[in-house]
């Protein structure tokens, strides 16, 4: 049927309204900076890199408080501040928060990031140092909506909207972040080269404060 035709007198406008929508942030940092940052990180992994008994593993995890090194000062300044733009995207910025957990992932050939998700923490986020150079190397977030999988047309090209994840490039200098309760997984990676990111979660300080019933109590006057 050519709708064109039949019902040409008809006119309307249509627009797209986006609610509940996943937000994934990217920060990236101008070259001086990820240098400084990048090489501030690099010291701190030094004994690491150097540990011969770590040089036969795949995967290296440092100490889960890093951001409180002295030696990494420039990166928890960094990591704050992206925390807060991210907030404040939200309108969620009054609320103060802190960087509860940090630490440096060094994956070598063959190791993979299987899915997860990080629990106890309102943000999570990834900064990449050192990647690869092969197309591995990439962070995949999963649709939270479960009941988005149960039928699935094919579109006639694949968007934001259509997708059931969300593929992001590593790239050094660049960081993600996300809702701590996005499902993502990192490729194994198949190069020879080392990947080195850094994870992080944050949380609110007065989370107790903010919990309570979201409803008023019945008046007995």
């Amino acid at each position: 049927m050519n709708y064109l035709v039949s019902i040409r007198k008809i006119k309307f406008k249509s627009k797209a309204e986006l609610w509940f929508p996943t937000v994934i942030w990217e920060t990236e940092l101008d070259n001086e900076s990820k240098v400084e940052i990048n090489s501030e990180i690099l010291n701190y992994l030094d004994p690491y890199l150097k540990n011969k008994k770590l040089s036969q593993s795949n995967i290296i995890i440092s100490e889960t408080n890093m951001h409180e090194d002295k030696k990494t000062k420039n990166l928890n300044h960094f990591l704050n501040r992206a925390v807060f733009e991210y907030l404040k995207f939200f309108n969620l910025e009054h609320h103060d928060f802190f960087i509860s957990g940090c630490w440096a992932n060094v994956s070598r050939t063959n190791f993979v990031h299987y899915n997860h998700s990080h629990q106890n923490n309102f943000i999570s986020g990834v900064y990449y140092v050192q990647t690869t150079k092969d197309k591995s190397d990439q962070i995949h977030f999963n649709d939270p909506r479960e009941q988005n999988k149960v039928l699935l047309p094919q579109p006639s090209k694949q968007t934001k909207f259509n997708t059931t994840g969300a593929v992001c490039k590593a790239k050094s200098g660049v960081a993600y972040l996300f809702p701590s309760w996005l499902r993502h997984e990192v490729p194994v990676n198949t190069s020879n080269d080392e990947r080195i990111s850094i994870a992080f979660n944050a949380m609110f300080k007065d989370f107790g404060k903010m919990t309570p019933p979201g409803f008023a109590s019945s008046k007995l006057d």
